[in-house]
């Protein structure tokens, strides 16, 4: 009889420790941004989607990444409802576009 009670009590605790788990971490989402222009990218640029479809251009946009090199890429933590970017070269022209982005998934821009 005292066998049964030691393995019921040994079966309890394992139960019981098993839902006192924590929950599992949810890993943040991520952009990665690959250039592969030929051109230096100077900046690029995360603004908020606009309600009528149009961009507003590098107006109050938060810099994500600076001077990424052609033939490099970078990777960095970016959640979003909704955000257009822009990726700028040197003379201030834009040399890609990645409109109505969301996050997450993960996502993988690459620059051509």
């Amino acid at each position: 009889m005292p066998y049964k009670s030691i393995v019921f009590s040994a079966l309890s605790v394992l139960l019981l420790s098993a839902c006192s788990s924590s929950a599992p971490k949810i890993k943040p989402a991520e952009l990665i941004v690959i250039n592969n222009s030929g051109q230096t990218v100077e900046k690029i640029i995360a603004t908020p989607c606009s309600d009528d479809g149009n961009t507003v251009l590098y107006a109050g946009g938060t810099v994500l990444a600076e001077m990424l090199k052609t033939g490099r890429s970078i990777r960095f933590q970016f959640e979003t409802s909704c955000a257009d970017l822009q990726a700028f070269n040197r003379d201030g022209f834009i040399i890609a576009r990645q409109l109505r982005v969301s996050t997450p998934p993960d996502l993988t821009w690459h620059i051509n």
